[in-house]
């Protein structure tokens, strides 16, 4: 395949280059669906003066209007966060969802479920606090993150999901305040909150989907590379010298490179390094993929042999580090779901593996082609 897209994905392709010749707007429709692209292909629509069906033109009218009925409810709560943080001088660093959604041509074209704060280690008890007294409530799952247990409101709203780092690696907390902390600035939509700046904040999204997710959050990330950068001039030298210090030059390379493949051209800049086709390949099986929820165990096994493989074990079945900095009626809240959830979340894929089932297997020898070319430092 060597990047090329599957042929599922041509439609999508001709929606975003311009072409606009589509074979099914059907087949278009239940790809954009789950990757949250619906309001993003009303806008290419509309722009490019498409014919449409009339069912499909009514679908993409719908997905719009609820979109910006979503972006307005999250800025009043954003409104109602930030205006109380201020009072309280607690120092709140919004990411991704909002604020990539700000870089769009239309907000309402990027679609998010919930809102992520980056927070100083010290804020956390200021943070909950701050959360209770807006209605606020933590809901202790099974599910291991890099966050505080997520916060949700009383009633209809987005979930709050509070960092005091924004991803760990190797047992080391990555893009934490203190780090970021000479690159924020005000967000302008909203008083009170913080941000990061444009090419940090384009660093930690690329971390995020290619680091940390490995591209299972679909395509939606190469939306989000391709709306970030598409002004950029003199910020790309910023970019590189960034990348090169915080290890992330083959994270930045390889979301430009899948970025420019769905946009039929070539990658925007020649500052960072070009992965070979079978990572590649690799990489869009990744983004694209339907398969069950895929453990990322090459991302979180610290070395391939028996002590590695144990370390692992561990982290799985314990939560990891955040578990640990919960207090212990949450910690015992936690342990009591963790096994539900470990059966729900991997159950089926771990059955499909054992089954030789071919979508899963292929999804993991890709997780380890992409880990293992991005963490070379050669």
């Amino acid at each position: 395949m060597h990047g090329a897209l599957p042929a599922r994905l041509s439609d999508l392709q001709s929606i975003v280059s311009g072409g606009g010749a589509v074979s099914s707007w059907e087949d278009l429709l239940a790809l954009a669906r789950p990757h949250r692209l619906l309001p993003a292909m009303s806008w290419y629509v509309r722009r490019n003066s498409l014919q449409v069906p009339l069912n499909i033109a009514s679908a993409l009218k719908e997905s719009e209007y609820q979109a910006v009925a979503r972006r307005e409810a999250a800025l009043a709560q954003l409104r109602e966060i930030g205006e109380k943080a201020q009072a309280v001088g607690l120092l709140m660093v919004l990411v991704k969802g909002p604020v990539v959604a700000s870089v769009y041509p239309k907000p309402w074209m990027r679609l998010y479920n919930d809102l992520d704060f980056l927070v100083p280690e010290a804020a956390v008890p200021l943070a909950k606090d701050v959360m209770a007294v807006l209605g606020y409530r933590p809901r202790i799952t099974g599910s291991r993150a890099s966050h505080l247990p997520p916060f949700y409101p009383d009633g209809y709203g987005f979930r709050v999901e509070i960092h005091t780092a924004l991803d760990r690696e190797g047992g080391v907390d990555r893009f934490t305040y203190e780090h970021l902390k000479s690159r924020l600035t005000p967000w302008p939509e909203v008083p009170g909150l913080l941000t990061l700046r444009s090419v940090p904040h384009f660093l930690y999204l690329c971390d995020h989907a290619a680091g940390r997710h490995l591209f299972s959050n679909g395509l939606l990330s190469l939306f989000d590379a391709h709306f970030f950068t598409s002004a950029w001039k003199d910020e790309w030298k910023e970019a590189e010298r960034l990348a090169e210090s915080w290890g992330l030059a083959r994270h930045v390379g390889l979301m430009l490179s899948l970025e420019a493949v769905l946009w039929g051209r070539s990658s925007a800049t020649d500052r960072f390094p070009a992965p070979p086709p079978e990572v590649l390949d690799a990489a869009v099986q990744a983004v694209v993929g339907t398969c069950c929820q895929i453990p990322s165990i090459w991302r979180d096994l610290p070395r391939s042999d028996l002590a590695g493989w144990l370390s692992y074990l561990g982290t799985i079945l314990s939560g990891g580090t955040e578990i640990r900095r919960m207090p212990l009626s949450e910690r015992l809240r936690f342990y009591m779901s963790r096994p539900w959830h470990l059966v729900q979340a991997h159950g089926p894929t771990l059955l499909s593996f054992l089954i030789g089932g071919r979508g899963t297997r292929e999804a993991f020898s890709a997780q380890k082609v992409l880990v293992g070319w991005m963490r070379h430092r050669g």
